[in-house]
Protein backbone atom coordinates (compact mmCIF):
# COMPACT_ATOMS: atom_id res chain seq x y z
CA UNK A 1 0.00 0.00 0.00
CA UNK A 2 2.96 2.63 0.93
CA UNK A 3 4.34 1.43 -2.70
CA UNK A 4 1.18 2.79 -4.60
CA UNK A 5 0.64 6.04 -2.08
CA UNK A 6 4.47 6.40 -3.17
CA UNK A 7 3.48 6.18 -7.32
CA UNK A 8 0.88 8.25 -7.12
CA UNK A 9 3.05 10.95 -5.10
CA UNK A 10 6.18 10.66 -7.60
CA UNK A 11 4.02 10.73 -10.96
CA UNK A 12 5.07 13.40 -13.56
CA UNK A 13 4.28 14.06 -17.00
CA UNK A 14 1.59 15.34 -20.07
CA UNK A 15 -1.50 13.27 -20.57
CA UNK A 16 -4.87 13.34 -22.86
CA UNK A 17 -7.71 12.81 -20.33
CA UNK A 18 -11.33 11.88 -20.69
CA UNK A 19 -13.83 12.29 -17.96
CA UNK A 20 -17.12 9.91 -18.34
CA UNK A 21 -19.59 10.75 -15.31
CA UNK A 22 -20.99 7.19 -14.45
CA UNK A 23 -22.28 8.29 -11.48
CA UNK A 24 -24.24 10.68 -12.40
CA UNK A 25 -24.52 14.62 -11.07
CA UNK A 26 -25.21 14.96 -7.48
CA UNK A 27 -27.09 17.91 -5.65
CA UNK A 28 -26.01 18.92 -2.00
CA UNK A 29 -27.00 20.93 0.21
CA UNK A 30 -30.78 20.77 1.09
CA UNK A 31 -31.93 18.12 4.10
CA UNK A 32 -32.30 14.86 2.91
CA UNK A 33 -30.00 15.33 -1.06
CA UNK A 34 -27.44 13.21 -1.76
CA UNK A 35 -24.14 14.22 -1.15
CA UNK A 36 -22.49 16.57 -4.07
CA UNK A 37 -19.71 14.80 -5.51
CA UNK A 38 -17.38 15.78 -8.43
CA UNK A 39 -14.26 14.29 -10.04
CA UNK A 40 -12.95 16.94 -12.89
CA UNK A 41 -9.38 17.42 -14.61
CA UNK A 42 -7.98 20.46 -13.75
CA UNK A 43 -5.02 19.75 -16.11
CA UNK A 44 -3.44 17.26 -18.20
CA UNK A 45 -2.45 14.88 -15.57
CA UNK A 46 -4.65 15.44 -12.08
CA UNK A 47 -8.74 15.16 -11.17
CA UNK A 48 -9.82 16.79 -8.44
CA UNK A 49 -12.24 14.69 -6.39
CA UNK A 50 -14.95 16.97 -4.47
CA UNK A 51 -16.96 15.87 -1.68
CA UNK A 52 -20.23 18.06 0.34
CA UNK A 53 -22.87 16.62 2.70
CA UNK A 54 -24.72 18.21 5.50
CA UNK A 55 -23.26 15.60 8.01
CA UNK A 56 -19.56 15.00 9.02
CA UNK A 57 -18.72 11.94 9.02
CA UNK A 58 -15.99 9.39 7.53
CA UNK A 59 -15.12 9.42 3.66
CA UNK A 60 -13.41 6.11 1.47
CA UNK A 61 -11.46 7.37 -1.32
CA UNK A 62 -10.29 4.46 -3.54
CA UNK A 63 -8.95 4.01 -7.12
CA UNK A 64 -8.98 1.22 -9.17
CA UNK A 65 -7.27 -0.36 -12.47
CA UNK A 66 -9.29 -1.84 -15.35
CA UNK A 67 -8.51 -4.95 -14.03
CA UNK A 68 -10.16 -4.52 -10.73
CA UNK A 69 -7.17 -4.06 -8.41
CA UNK A 70 -7.04 -1.19 -5.83
CA UNK A 71 -4.38 1.10 -6.56
CA UNK A 72 -4.94 3.68 -3.51
CA UNK A 73 -7.15 4.03 -0.50
CA UNK A 74 -7.86 7.70 0.84
CA UNK A 75 -9.70 7.88 4.36
CA UNK A 76 -10.88 11.63 5.24
CA UNK A 77 -12.75 12.21 8.53
CA UNK A 78 -14.43 14.82 10.60
CA UNK A 79 -15.28 16.93 7.07
CA UNK A 80 -18.58 17.34 5.57
CA UNK A 81 -17.07 18.67 2.41
CA UNK A 82 -13.41 18.71 1.02
CA UNK A 83 -10.97 18.36 -2.38
CA UNK A 84 -8.44 16.27 -3.06
CA UNK A 85 -6.14 16.10 -6.29
CA UNK A 86 -4.89 12.73 -7.51
CA UNK A 87 -2.24 13.12 -10.37
CA UNK A 88 -2.30 9.94 -12.70
CA UNK A 89 0.94 10.98 -14.95
CA UNK A 90 3.02 7.56 -14.45
CA UNK A 91 0.09 5.56 -14.67
CA UNK A 92 -0.39 3.38 -17.75
CA UNK A 93 -3.30 4.29 -20.53
CA UNK A 94 -6.35 2.80 -19.57
CA UNK A 95 -10.03 3.05 -17.50
CA UNK A 96 -9.68 3.62 -13.84
CA UNK A 97 -12.58 3.84 -11.34
CA UNK A 98 -13.18 6.05 -8.54
CA UNK A 99 -15.01 4.76 -5.84
CA UNK A 100 -15.94 7.22 -3.13
CA UNK A 101 -18.18 5.53 -0.02
CA UNK A 102 -19.49 7.82 3.61
CA UNK A 103 -21.90 6.60 6.00
CA UNK A 104 -25.40 6.37 3.87
CA UNK A 105 -24.15 5.97 -0.06
CA UNK A 106 -21.81 4.74 -2.69
CA UNK A 107 -20.57 6.44 -5.38
CA UNK A 108 -18.32 5.73 -8.95
CA UNK A 109 -16.84 7.92 -11.46
CA UNK A 110 -14.39 6.35 -14.31
CA UNK A 111 -12.08 8.29 -16.34
CA UNK A 112 -10.41 7.41 -19.39
CA UNK A 113 -6.51 8.17 -19.18
CA UNK A 114 -4.54 8.31 -22.43
CA UNK A 115 -1.11 9.60 -23.18
CA UNK A 116 -0.93 12.64 -25.33
CA UNK A 117 0.05 11.89 -29.05
CA UNK A 118 4.28 13.40 -28.80
CA UNK A 119 4.08 16.36 -31.32
CA UNK A 120 6.86 15.64 -34.09
CA UNK A 121 7.48 17.62 -36.85
CA UNK A 122 8.47 15.64 -40.19
CA UNK A 123 9.85 17.37 -43.04
CA UNK A 124 10.47 15.84 -46.49
CA UNK A 125 13.29 17.87 -48.48
CA UNK A 126 14.28 17.53 -52.10
CA UNK A 127 18.29 17.71 -53.00
CA UNK A 128 19.84 17.01 -55.98
CA UNK A 129 19.98 13.85 -57.97
CA UNK A 130 17.14 12.17 -56.49
CA UNK A 131 18.63 12.31 -53.22
CA UNK A 132 16.09 13.63 -50.12
CA UNK A 133 16.36 15.06 -46.76
CA UNK A 134 14.23 13.91 -43.89
CA UNK A 135 13.85 16.32 -41.10
CA UNK A 136 12.29 15.16 -37.84
CA UNK A 137 12.41 17.24 -35.01
CA UNK A 138 10.49 17.46 -31.19
CA UNK A 139 11.46 17.50 -27.70
CA UNK A 140 11.46 14.02 -27.14
CA UNK A 141 12.12 12.17 -29.97
CA UNK A 142 10.38 9.04 -30.18
CA UNK A 143 11.94 5.98 -32.55
CA UNK A 144 11.51 6.35 -35.89
CA UNK A 145 10.12 4.22 -38.94
CA UNK A 146 10.82 5.36 -42.59
CA UNK A 147 9.34 3.52 -45.32
CA UNK A 148 10.29 4.16 -49.18
CA UNK A 149 7.29 2.52 -51.94
CA UNK A 150 7.96 2.67 -55.34
CA UNK A 151 4.81 3.95 -57.92
CA UNK A 152 3.46 0.19 -57.61
CA UNK A 153 3.72 0.58 -54.09
CA UNK A 154 6.25 -1.77 -53.51
CA UNK A 155 8.66 -1.27 -50.54
CA UNK A 156 12.39 -0.54 -51.55
CA UNK A 157 13.60 0.39 -48.51
CA UNK A 158 12.77 0.02 -44.58
CA UNK A 159 14.42 2.40 -41.84
CA UNK A 160 14.35 2.50 -37.85
CA UNK A 161 15.95 5.60 -36.53
CA UNK A 162 16.52 5.95 -32.56
CA UNK A 163 17.99 9.00 -31.73
CA UNK A 164 17.94 11.39 -28.71
CA UNK A 165 17.32 14.89 -30.46
CA UNK A 166 16.19 16.39 -33.47
CA UNK A 167 17.53 14.95 -36.49
CA UNK A 168 17.82 15.04 -40.22
CA UNK A 169 19.11 12.39 -42.79
CA UNK A 170 19.75 12.06 -46.26
CA UNK A 171 18.23 9.27 -48.40
CA UNK A 172 20.05 8.83 -51.50
CA UNK A 173 17.62 7.31 -54.45
CA UNK A 174 19.29 7.99 -57.60
CA UNK A 175 20.44 4.65 -58.50
CA UNK A 176 16.86 3.67 -58.41
CA UNK A 177 15.09 2.93 -61.98
CA UNK A 178 12.05 4.96 -60.92
CA UNK A 179 11.80 8.19 -59.93
CA UNK A 180 8.38 8.13 -58.35
CA UNK A 181 8.59 7.54 -54.69
CA UNK A 182 6.74 7.81 -51.90
CA UNK A 183 7.95 8.34 -47.99
CA UNK A 184 6.06 7.23 -45.48
CA UNK A 185 7.11 8.02 -41.96
CA UNK A 186 6.03 6.68 -38.43
CA UNK A 187 6.77 8.69 -35.29
CA UNK A 188 5.23 7.41 -32.19
CA UNK A 189 1.52 8.05 -32.73
CA UNK A 190 2.08 10.70 -35.88
CA UNK A 191 2.30 9.55 -39.28
CA UNK A 192 3.22 11.58 -42.72
CA UNK A 193 3.10 10.42 -46.30
CA UNK A 194 5.69 12.18 -48.87
CA UNK A 195 5.64 11.84 -52.33
CA UNK A 196 8.61 13.05 -54.97
CA UNK A 197 5.77 13.38 -57.38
Amino acid sequence: MKNAVKMWGMMSGIVGLILLNVGGAFAGGKSGQEPMLKVKATDQNTYRLTYATEQKGTVKVSIYDAEGRKLITDRISGLNAFSRNYDFSSLPEGEYLFKVEDDQSSREHLVMYSLPKEDVQMALKPAADQRYRLVVRSENVPPVRVYIYDRYNNLIQDDYIVSDASFSRVYDLSKLATKDVTFKVVANNSEAVFSSK
